[in-house]
């Protein structure tokens, strides 16, 4: 694939050679499509919402009608249901087309892909596994720039600029170099640290070379960052100079914020968006609500009988189309994250529709009691004060009955909270289930460098 040909040339570039490309403006080596929709960008997010509906609108109609022409799958759908993209002419007749699940893009990926794509023009994704299995995906080029040029759009909130230094705790980077701890991104300015590494040994090496980098960010996984700054609040140790800590790819919840702006005297920023490019939302200047972008694809919550949730405050399932893919159009695809509608207008003043925060992921695993029976893990309450002070943890059970939870290493944490949280859960499974909890350097991450919050070993029932 294209993506494939790309990376292969890049890693065969002297590494001498990618640090003087490094010194041409990001905007000059990502090219017009990045530069397109960058200035598109800065001047539509101060549009009045009148002019975003209606942009939406056409961008719907564009994203059916070429599905429709293009690609197989959605040909057959729309047939099935009578629906023509050519009339379409209001918002609420997208509701007429089904759900888009990720079983469907396991199960017609192949018809699922444009016929004018190909190995020239695309390049392959895939998820990172945090439901399970790594869906595998087609995007076509421009949508990596045009992706490049929303994410530096909403950076800019808290101070970024393209060729500024930053330090990233990514997984993908490692995918194929498991044992790599590190590696330098010289057309991102970016020094890049493995999420899978981090033990208080691998934070040692770590903060030497961050301090040495000198980064204007961190960005990356809150699940990793939380680590380093436990790691830096234990030790006394000041990375200076920061101007933002840029979080994504996972929840970051209200007390991994406050830890990483305690440890790193910085701007905590976050934002929310998938691999498979159909969401996109985050923080502003004045508020940590996330906004969604109208001009990255239209976004629906949507309830457990499938209607379209308008009214704020309701909990509902994050459903998108998205704008930018067209050689893989998702369509009402359905991402298994749940969020509810915030009310009013924000300070900032963009008339960005807003998600007042995301609340998780769909999770119907079960866990198994003494007695085989079936016990959804989302009925586990980690809201009371036995979970106050911890940052991360999970639970993992490889038998019947006994859960073991296993709580990240940090500051303040000791084995007087363990005590405390396994009479916490015990008492709300009555005998059905026993947890056993333990203080752990490091918890079981994907390939993408992500925690999975339960991990549920074959269980010997």
């Amino acid at each position: 694939m294209a993506g494939e040909f790309l990376k292969s040339i890049y890693e065969r570039i002297p590494d001498s050679t990618k640090r003087l490309a490094s010194l041409v403006p990001f905007s000059l080596r990502a090219g017009n499509t990045y530069r397109s929709t960058a200035a598109m960008l800065a001047k539509s997010q101060w549009l009045p919402k009148q002019a975003l509906e209606e942009y939406q609108l056409i961008k719907l109609k564009e994203m059916l009608t070429y599905a429709y022409r293009k690609v197989p799958f959605y040909r057959a759908r729309f047939d099935s249901i009578g629906f023509a993209p050519s009339h379409f002419s209001h918002v609420d007749e997208l509701e007429k087309i089904p759900l888009l699940t990720k079983k469907d893009v396991f199960a017609h990926y192949d018809l699922m892909v444009s016929t004018d794509y190909n190995t020239i023009n695309s390049y392959i994704g895939h998820t990172g596994g945090t439901t399970g299995q790594p869906l595998k995906l087609l995007f076509s080029l421009k949508s990596h720039f045009e992706e490049w040029a929303f994410m530096h759009s909403q950076w800019k909130r808290v101070g970024f600029e393209p060729n500024q230094r930053r330090v990233a705790f990514l997984g993908v980077p490692f995918k194929k170099e498991k044992e790599a701890k590190w590696k330098f991104n010289a057309l991102h300015n970016e020094l890049q640290l493995s999420p899978r590494h981090l033990t208080y040994a691998d934070m040692d090496q770590y903060t030497e070379m961050i301090k040495e980098f000198r980064p204007h960010h961190l960005y990356g996984l809150p699940s990793a960052l939380t680590v380093l700054a436990g790691y830096c609040i234990d030790r006394g140790i000041r990375i200076t100079g920061l101007k933002a800590v840029l979080c994504g790819s996972e929840n970051m919840s209200e007390e991994q914020s406050r830890l990483l702006s305690d440890a790193f005297q910085a701007s905590v920023y976050s934002w929310y968006g998938q691999t498979e490019k159909v969401v996109l939302a985050g923080a502003c200047e004045h508020s940590r609500e996330y906004h969604l972008f109208p001009e990255y694809g239209y976004t629906e919550l949507i309830d457990g009988s499938g209607n379209v949730i308008k009214e704020p405050g309701i909990v509902g399932e994050i459903v998108g189309t998205g704008f930018l893919n067209q050689a893989m159009p998702l369509i009402r695809y359905c991402t298994d994250d749940f969020a509810l509608y915030s009310t009013g207008p924000c300070p900032c003043g963009r008339a960005y529709t807003r998600l007042a925060r995301v609340v998780g992921r769909r999770n119907n695993d079960c866990m198994i009691s003494t007695e085989n029976e079936k016990i959804l893990f989302s009925s586990i309450e980690t809201q009371r004060g036995a979970f106050s002070n911890i940052q991360q943890w999970q639970f993992i059970q490889t038998r019947p009955g006994l859960i073991r939870v296993d709580i990240m290493k940090g500051p303040g944490i000791s084995t007087a909270h363990l005590s405390a949280i396994e009479q916490e859960l015990n008492s709300q499974f009555a005998g059905k289930l026993t947890f056993m909890a333990s203080i752990v350097d490091d918890l079981i991450r994907t390939e993408a460098g992500k925690i999975r919050n339960f991990i549920q070993e074959p269980v010997d029932k």
